[in-house]
């Protein structure tokens, strides 16, 4: 799923954007655009929402509730398509991993 935490670095990343100076451009190469902390963030939230769509498309739910924390929750769900999104009835923008499993169902109706 999610595996960039394996992956080698000059796997993940390259110069291709011509960040890093060369002769080319006299010593002045562009600024870094993101952190590498924040792209590595970004790649992740992509193939998160790529394996959410997937997940819903494949088992097809008339109906389905979705949590995620709220600063990643808007992101995967603008991954999935108009016609998964249109049978989601709840979403959670709530970090719910750590609530104990008798608690966890009394956030979904």
């Amino acid at each position: 799923m999610v595996d960039e935490a394996r992956d080698h670095f000059a796997d993940q990343f390259t110069d291709q954007a011509g960040s890093f100076p060369n002769r080319g451009t006299n010593g002045q190469g562009m600024a870094e655009r993101m952190s590498l902390a924040a792209e590595t963030e970004a790649r992740s939230l992509r193939k998160l929402a790529i394996h959410l769509e997937q997940t819903v498309h494949s088992h097809h739910p008339q109906r389905w509730s979705f949590a995620a924390p709220a600063r990643i929750n808007q992101t995967l769900l603008n991954g999935l398509t108009e016609q998964n999104r249109q049978h989601l009835v709840q979403n959670i923008p709530k970090d719910l991993v750590n609530q104990p499993p008798g608690r966890l169902m009394s956030h979904f109706r």
